[in-house]
């Protein structure tokens, strides 16, 4: 799953992404369990990806 978003958008972008995620509180445990949330990031991904096809 990790490839498959890299490759997408960037790790930069990735990273970015998931700062963005923390800030907006989504995910408060985000530092300590970066793995708790990896589906909801991924579905935030995948619709960010799919604005930006538009």
């Amino acid at each position: 799953m990790f490839k498959k978003i890299w490759s997408c958008i960037g790790i930069e972008k990735w990273l970015n992404l998931n700062k963005l995620i923390y800030i907006s509180g989504l995910d408060s445990d985000y530092i300590s369990n970066p793995f708790k949330e990896l589906s909801t990031i991924y579905h935030i991904t995948e619709d960010i990806i799919k604005l930006k096809a538009i």
